[in-house]
């Protein structure tokens, strides 16, 4: 994960694990052009885009913190 990273791209990256913005769209219903906003920070993560990842997480059975979607981890943020 790159120091300079967004809520978004954290989420997708270090609590999915999944590498591309392609398979993140298509594991939430989303286009490509749509999650690389997301995570340049161009748009706020929505209430729809909130429920489809928390849905995702409780499918995976990972454990989830809403905090997320607001700011990287402090301990992540220097990685």
């Amino acid at each position: 994960m790159s120091r300079l990273s967004t809520p978004f791209r954290y989420i997708r990256e270090n609590v999915f694990h999944v590498g591309t913005q392609a398979v993140f769209a298509e594991m939430l219903g989303y286009t490509q052009a749509q999650v690389s906003r997301l995570e340049r920070g161009e748009r706020r993560i929505s209430r729809d885009a909130q429920d489809r990842i928390r849905g995702l997480a409780t499918a995976k059975k990972i454990a989830w913190n809403d905090s997320w979607f607001f700011e990287v981890p402090a301990e992540d943020r220097a990685a």
